[in-house]
């Protein structure tokens, strides 16, 4: 497998992006897309992307699921 093809939020990251007024649609395109650029987090989620200014915190793959991408958080940077 070489990567996610859904993403998932949760409840957090939902509020998060939406506040800050990201877009989930573009969170989702960012995970998919950049995926492989992706470097190891050393906090509660597995992985961090930075892509044109935006962070966001993921965990892949989400449980059993290696179809899909969790994200947990998103911000400008």
């Amino acid at each position: 497998m070489s990567g996610p093809s859904r993403v998932r939020f949760t409840e957090h990251a939902r509020l998060r992006i939406t506040r800050r007024r990201l877009g989930l649609d573009l969170i989702e395109a960012v995970v998919l897309e950049a995926h492989d650029r992706r470097g190891r987090n050393s906090g509660q989620a597995d992985w961090r992307l930075f892509h044109r200014g935006v962070v966001i915190l993921y965990d892949w793959s989400a449980g059993e699921d290696e179809t899909t991408a969790l994200v947990r958080s998103a911000w400008r940077r």
